[in-house]
Formats: structure tokens, C-alpha cells, sequence
């Protein structure tokens, strides 16, 4: 007995527009704020000195950046037309 795959997969279907932009979003998110935390430690806390940004800070800001970026992202994209969830069950 042959098998071409598994069996048991379901269908494929489009991932929405949205879900994808805020998922980039959120990576994206995340790149720039460990810049962001790069810039404020290097630069503003205290100028030259790496790895004295608190921890607080270190985890807060790409939080906060992230979870921004996925949602303007996820907002804006355009709504993926799905009319299989539109259609009458009989």
C-alpha cells in the first residue's frame, strides 16, 4: 500500500492579509527595538558605556514596540475576502 501524503492533512487555504502584516509587524518590531534599547543604552543613558541599560527597559521597550507595529500593521492591512465563510450550510 502506497500512500501520496498524509491523509488526514486539511485543506490548504489563503492565510488572511491581515494575520501575515501583523505577524511581519511584529518581527519587524522586535529588529528595531533591540536598535531602539542599542541606541538608548550606547548613546543616551550613559554615553559609551555597553550593558548598563536597565532590565526593565531591555524588556519593555521591544514589548511595547512589537506588540505596536503588529497592531498599526494588522489595522491597515486591507481584510482578505473569504466567501467560503459566506455560504449557506445545508
Amino acid at each position: 500500500m502506497t500512500l501520496d501524503g498524509p491523509q488526514h492533512a486539511a485543506p490548504q487555504r489563503k492565510v488572511e492579509t491581515k494575520v501575515t502584516a501583523a505577524a511581519t509587524g511584529a518581527g519587524a518590531g522586535v529588529a528595531l527595538a533591540e536598535l531602539l534599547c542599542w541606541i538608548l543604552d550606547y548613546y543616551l543613558i550613559t554615553p559609551k558605556i555597553v550593558g548598563d541599560l536597565p532590565a526593565q527597559v531591555s524588556v519593555a521597550v521591544p514589548l511595547a514596540v512589537a506588540a505596536g507595529l503588529a497592531w498599526i500593521a494588522g489595522y491597515k492591512a486591507k481584510h482578505t475576502h473569504r466567501p467560503d465563510l459566506h455560504e449557506e450550510v445545508q
